[in-house]
């Protein structure tokens, strides 16, 4: 059985590529960011109908809103 390291992350032996830790956590790090960006923009789309509902005065659609960016239930 012969092992080779590969540029791209990764260990090729007889001709299968494994890969190695570094290489997997490049992936999981990726994975990670894109859930946080994610993340991101579902609470600015909420803060953004939270901010409409307080300019137009509605209070308690206002309120729910708040309630789930704090986690709570609406």
């Amino acid at each position: 059985m012969s092992t080779d390291t590969q540029a791209g992350g990764g260990a090729v032996s007889d001709g299968l590529t494994i890969p190695t830790t570094e290489a997997l956590s490049s992936v999981s790090f990726a994975g990670v960011v894109d859930a946080i960006l994610e993340v991101g923009k579902q609470r600015r789309a909420q803060l953004e109908l939270l901010r409409s509902a307080l300019v137009s005065g509605h209070d308690t659609d206002a309120l729910g809103f708040a309630r789930q960016l704090c986690g709570l239930p609406a």
